[in-house]
């Protein structure tokens, strides 16, 4: 893994593509180009060192590692957004 920052944004994206493994509805839904989209994934397998996502003519699959890291991310999402709750109820 390489030292960086990893934002939420890039996180929550990451967790719908896994989803819906669509580029073009993950864009649409976060109104982000599907470029856009491919650069942030691009990016967050650089900072995490591996490949999260197979992409070809096929299609798109998440590897072994992407399927590893699915939960934990849709994890690390709950928790942020408990947290923006509870600072919102406080």
């Amino acid at each position: 893994m390489k030292s960086g920052s990893v934002n939420i944004d890039m996180l929550d994206e990451f967790v719908y593509l896994a989803e819906t493994l669509s580029f073009k509805r993950t864009a649409d839904h976060f109104y982000l180009s599907k470029s856009v989209v491919s650069r942030h994934m691009s990016a967050l397998e650089e900072q995490l060192g591996v490949r999260l996502f197979e992409r070809d003519n096929r299609g798109t699959r998440l590897t072994d590692a992407g399927r590893a890291f699915y939960p934990q991310a849709k994890r690390i999402l709950n928790d942020w957004a408990m947290a923006l709750d509870a600072v919102c109820d406080a």
